[in-house]
């Protein structure tokens, strides 16, 4: 019975930040919405404020009040970011804060969710310019980074006895640990491996095509070499957690 509330907990939180995300993105792709983009992220700022305080009054980091917190922080960067261009945008940095955040506050696994169904978002809402690949493509090496420093950082924290909250949380991820390394497998399997193969095919066609001149090909083929690295360094966290779970 635990482990089954363990497990629709943490869909439940990764359905969050996935409905924060749509949210997001949404609004400020209405032309009419966007106008108030924001106005909207100063109400959510002054919500944030708000529970802040009175998360001050709780010694418990794990509350409910903390957890939207980081929820209306993640609704408030995104909005920040889709509104400025996107991949594109002199924000775009929020987004490896973003990941860091939710892995070392919430849950390493619900940031490598996060991270991918951002990088998906951007990948089919912009055009597959070079700027657009580059950014999508260091998002996606920053989220196995984000993992295994989420996983590090809470039993680093467990072992000292600082927060003695940390130790239960820690507790609770390893009962739903082979849950979530499974679907981190199946993801690195199929999404992932599936979405960098098909990005090096395209990378592949677009060096091929004669019309593209030589500033462009070598920005294209650093992209192309960033690629092989990503799907190296994923192939590489899908052997570790494969390790992982034989222990």
């Amino acid at each position: 019975m635990t482990d089954k509330r363990i497990k629709w907990r943490s869909i439940f939180q990764a359905g969050f930040f996935l409905a924060a995300l749509l949210i997001s993105f949404s609004w400020t792709e209405n032309p009419v919405l966007n106008l108030y983009t924001l106005q909207l992220a100063a109400i959510l700022l002054a919500l944030f404020l708000l529970l802040s305080r009175l998360q001050k009054q709780k010694q418990n980091k794990f509350n409910p009040n903390f957890f939207l917190n980081i929820v209306i922080l993640t609704m408030i960067s995104l909005l920040l970011i889709f509104s400025t261009g996107g991949a594109v945008s002199p924000l775009f940095f929020l987004a490896y804060f973003l990941v860091f955040v939710i892995s070392l506050f919430i849950s390493p696994f619900i940031s490598i969710v996060f991270a991918g169904a951002l990088g998906f978002c951007i990948l089919f809402s912009q055009p597959l310019q070079i700027n657009t690949l580059t950014a999508v493509a260091s998002l996606f090496l920053m989220s196995p980074l984000a993992y295994l420093l989420g996983r590090y950082f809470l039993q680093f924290m467990a072992k000292k006895g600082e927060i003695k909250i940390l130790a239960k949380e820690l507790k609770k991820q390893e009962k739903n640990i082979a849950s979530e390394e499974s679907s981190a497998l199946l993801w690195l399997s199929l999404d992932f491996e599936e979405t960098i193969l098909s990005l090096l095919d395209f990378l592949q066609i677009q060096l091929s095509k004669p019309q593209i001149n030589n500033p462009e090909k070598q920005k294209i083929s650093r992209v192309y070499e960033k690629s092989k690295k990503l799907l190296q360094s994923g192939r590489l966290l899908k052997e570790k957690i494969d390790e992982e779970t034989d222990k």
